[in-house]
């Protein structure tokens, strides 16, 4: 998994909080998504200061709508490059959005 955290996420402490919580977010859900798979994450500037519970909320939902997710409707093959619509932190999705 790649994670970028660019500069208008905020200062260095700022952006290494949000890497610890994607990263944490993924090591709990590794299980569940569907290997093996090459991903990037891109946090986006309204993750900041979100609790963790909402950053894997959003997670989950990214992995199901790319088709990522084990137990998923439709699982896409793995080889298969994947773009998703949302990225992790993006608002306006279902349920709000980090």
């Amino acid at each position: 998994m790649g994670l970028v955290t660019g500069r208008r996420l905020g200062g260095a402490v700022v952006r290494s909080r949000v890497r610890r919580m994607v990263r944490e977010a993924f090591r709990l859900n590794r299980h569940w998504i569907v290997d093996p798979v090459r991903m990037v994450l891109v946090a986006r500037p309204s993750i900041v200061g979100k609790p963790l519970e909402m950053v894997e909320r959003d997670l989950r939902r990214c992995l199901r709508e790319a088709g990522l997710w084990r137990g998923s409707a439709e699982v896409r093959h793995p080889d298969r490059r994947v773009g998703v619509a949302r990225e992790v932190g993006e608002a306006g999705g279902p349920g709000g959005g980090v």
